[in-house]
């Protein structure tokens, strides 16, 4: 145990415990001598007369260099096994590493309860133990300042909750030594055993696993695609053994959607279709209760695109029939009614797009005296207009006497072909020069990727969310109303699904917020009720979806290493060796006066025989 009166440091010398009955032996049979007839007593007048034998029981008297003898031998023993005990009364730090994930939640009792058993044990055994608890998730943190006593220790216990995807130990345990420093005592507590060995010293590992089989959903999504909902679950088999279970799917009033019965086999993992037609409420998909619940249940909100309103303002007959097709084609547009619903502007009139600079914008530069290029072309892959642009074969047809504004994305030789600037206000204009006649642009596959890239890079700014259904774990961003579009908005709230509320500050000007999604459940985000202002609400859905952590086979239960490094026993324990020795030779040098007084030699040694 780590909290302990006494160490030992040579257990092997405690074999001479052996000397301790042999000494009393010696003494015990000096006292029991044979009778023996002799001619005259002359020579034994100064002797006491020897005690009498028989079936009558005496107490022996051992003289009192017996006793030194004894205790000098006792010492000698105590020294040889180098004893070690608690140096002063100052308080010992112990490090406990916390395993977060929700896996420490599976079973009856949990790992957790487990765990926070041990930590209370350690708490209870020693009044000089001092504790620092860091909780191990996908980020190690602190849960508060050192702890001493039972109750503090559960304060901070609350607030490890077991509910992160994975646990990062090692991170944890690096975190622990750089603030302690070299001489550190560690505690590890969690489901599963050490990954390497523990050679230092300066760690007990402690597994509560119990390898229960266990159900898990290990994927779900929910999208709304080609005019019709899609939403699949996928359903894995953590078990050596055919298991039998059944799927609910219920809607946000609790209504029951649909019941599946599933049959899987050892290790299946089984893509389930769920048909829910013209239903877009949120909805709650779960399995029979096991071993482990949190990865039982999904929340799926329905993913449906925002299209992105276009305004196509485009003289060039032929560009704007091209143009329109490619818009039709990606599903990502429609047609904007008024100029003030416009979320993307397309023209070919730079000075049309100077008068409508409160929209994003497409301009479309029709150069005089163009030349033909076929490459080679220079293309900004870090931008989100150039993901999959091809320009293998491409013709354009381009002037260098045209400079184009902002940041170059593609560019032939020395001179822009495309590039984008963004205001202020966090507009942006695209420009692109090119000659329909004189290229081969509209008929290659470049044009609709490019009207694709232009009007998801367009959607991914939009107010709302893109991703309403997370792991957890992950980072949840909502892009807000630009101050154009909500001026009075500035103050949102964060809604958690354990019901607590956060207020979300923006900087003014401000477009998106980001926040962790750290537990399951729904998020909701809403702005501040202003005066002639619509309220806006966000809400996101967080899932554990986590198939290392639910599959509960690889949990153990076991103990490893101990804190028994040289560090240690040099920090917090004292060496008692020298002092036995120094007592001994005291003893030996009071056994040896003894000895040595004349007329006392024989007195003391005749007490053995008396």
């Amino acid at each position: 145990m780590f909290i302990t009166l006494a160490l030992i440091g040579f257990p092997l010398g405690l074999l001479g415990l052996v000397a301790l009955p042999a000494l009393g032996a010696i003494y015990y049979l000096r006292s029991r001598f044979r009778r023996v007839p002799v001619s005259s007593l002359m020579l034994w007048l100064d002797q006491s007369r020897a005690r009498e034998g028989g079936r009558r029981f005496e107490r022996v008297r051992m003289p009192l260099i017996f006793f030194l003898e004894l205790a000098a031998v006792a010492l000698l023993i105590i020294a040889a096994i180098q004893p070690l005990i608690p140096a002063g009364l100052s308080q010992r730090e112990l490090w406990v590493i916390l395993d977060d994930s929700f896996s420490m939640l599976a079973g009856e009792p949990t790992p957790r309860r487990q765990a926070i058993d041990e930590v209370m044990n350690e708490l209870r055994q020693s009044r000089r133990l001092t504790c620092r608890l860091v909780r191990a998730g996908q980020r190690p943190q602190l849960l508060g300042d050192p702890v001493r006593s039972v109750a503090q220790a559960k304060r901070q216990l609350e607030n490890w909750g077991c509910q992160s995807p994975s646990s990062d130990l090692d991170a944890a345990i690096a975190l622990a030594r750089e603030i302690a420093g070299h001489s550190i005592h560690l505690m590890v507590l969690t489901d599963r055993s050490p990954e390497r060995n523990l050679d230092r010293g300066d760690t007990r590992w402690l597994a509560f696993g119990t390898a229960p089989d266990n159900l898990a959903i290990v994927n779900a999504t929910r999208k709304w695609t080609l005019d019709q909902q899609r939403c699949l679950v996928e359903v894995k088999n953590f078990s050596d053994h055919q298991v039998k279970t059944q799927l609910n799917v219920s809607g946000a009033d609790g209504t029951i959607l649909s019941v599946q019965s599933l049959e899987l086999s050892p290790g299946q993992c089984r893509p389930v279709v769920l048909h829910l037609a013209d239903y877009t409420k949120p909805v709650t998909v779960s399995l029979q209760e096991d071993a482990l619940q949190l990865d039982n249940r999904v929340n799926l909100l329905l993913e449906k695109p925002q299209p992105v309103s276009v305004l196509l303002d485009v003289g060039d007959d032929a560009l704007r029939v091209l143009l329109q097709s490619a818009l039709d084609a990606t599903g990502l547009a429609t047609t904007a009614r008024t100029a003030e619903r416009t979320q993307l502007y397309i023209t070919d009139n730079p000075l049309s797009a100077k008068l409508r600079q409160d929209h994003w914008s497409l301009i479309i530069h029709h150069p005089q005296e163009p030349s033909s290029y076929t490459g080679p072309f220079v293309l900004d892959k870090t931008h989100p207009l150039s993901d999959g642009l091809p320009t293998e074969g491409l013709i354009w047809s381009a002037s260098d006497q045209l400079s184009l504004p902002g940041r170059p994305i593609l560019m032939a030789g020395s001179f822009t072909l495309m590039s984008v600037m963004t205001d202020l206000h966090r507009q942006s204009q695209l420009h692109l020069q090119f000659d329909i006649g004189r290229s081969n642009l509209t008929e290659s596959v470049f044009f609709p990727v490019l009207i694709w890239n232009v009007l998801s890079w367009r959607n991914e700014t939009l107010p709302g969310i893109r991703r309403p259904n997370l792991r957890v774990g992950m980072e949840a961003q909502v892009n807000l109303p630009t101050p154009l579009d909500l001026m009075q908005t500035t103050t949102y709230t964060l809604h958690r699904p354990n019901d607590s509320e956060f207020p979300l500050k923006l900087d003014r000007g401000a477009q998106h917020v980001s926040f962790a999604v750290d537990r399951p459940g729904i998020y909701t985000v809403d702005s501040e009720q202003v005066e002639d202002a619509e309220q806006i609400t966000y809400h996101i859905a967080a899932n554990m979806l986590a198939p290392a952590e639910s599959d509960l086979r690889q949990t153990v239960k076991g103990r490893w290493g101990d804190l028994l490094n040289a560090g240690m026993l040099q920090q917090d324990y004292r060496d008692l060796t020298g002092l036995c020795l120094v007592l001994a030779i005291c003893l030996l040098a009071v056994h040896a006066t003894i000895l040595g007084r004349p007329g006392l030699t024989g007195r003391v040694q005749g007490g053995a025989g008396s």
